[in-house]
């Protein structure tokens, strides 16, 4: 469980002073002073205290954003994995400028996610986000996203699979809207009881939709 207290991850790419081959970093504050020298960056099970900012500001141009997303280019990391969780709660968290997806949801059973703040207006530009979806779920039941505010390129809501997944209270623009799909190339393509409900979508290329390849 995490929460109730709030933490900042973000990445932004802009130009490094300085390059080193690689960089490996296993907490926030060696990340945060030696960031600007690192072309590749891993990140080893890394911990951000509650209340402090993983802040990759300064980036070199081109170490994550490339305008591939998750399709080729730079290999990018789905950002948060919230993978095999059950009974669980994730809260208050706040994540600026996701290279690719923000929170990627797998075999997870009675998890709820509230107050996640997913800001990705960054990416609005010329070889910026891409494949960055708020939420993608898969494979899971269970599943409430309750009053989440998100601004991307791409789903705000991708559910390839799963049953009794609830999307409410939410507040998303500028991406495709919440999807369902695609639905027919995976080993599971199940999906159902899926309520969209009391949400406000804006500047989006669809209200809701549903994909079958």
């Amino acid at each position: 469980m995490l929460g109730p207290h709030t933490a900042t991850l973000g990445y932004v790419p802009r130009l490094a002073q300085k390059i080193r081959a690689s960089c490996t970093f296993t907490d926030a504050a060696s990340a945060i002073k030696s960031k600007k020298f690192c072309p590749t960056i891993t990140q080893s099970g890394i911990t951000v205290p509650a209340g402090a900012t993983l802040d990759l500001n300064g980036l070199n141009d081109g170490v994550m954003w490339d305008g591939q997303g998750g399709n080729s280019g730079k290999t990018k990391p789905k950002f948060f994995a919230a993978h095999s969780l059950k009974q669980s709660t994730i809260s208050g968290l706040r994540v600026k400028n996701p290279p690719e997806q923000g929170f990627s949801i797998r075999s997870c059973q009675n998890l709820i996610l509230d107050h996640i703040k997913i800001d990705n207006s960054a990416g609005d530009t010329a070889n910026g986000g891409h494949n960055t979806d708020a939420f993608n779920v898969g494979n899971s039941s269970g599943v409430t996203i309750s009053n989440a505010h998100v601004q991307n390129q791409d789903d705000y809501l991708a559910v390839n699979s799963g049953s009794k997944i609830t999307f409410t209270g939410d507040t998303c623009s500028g991406g495709h809207g919440p999807s369902i799909g695609s639905v027919g190339s995976r080993s599971n393509n199940g999906v159902s009881g899926v309520r969209i409900e009391s949400s406000s979508i804006s500047d989006s290329q669809n209200d809701v939709r549903i994909r079958t390849v």
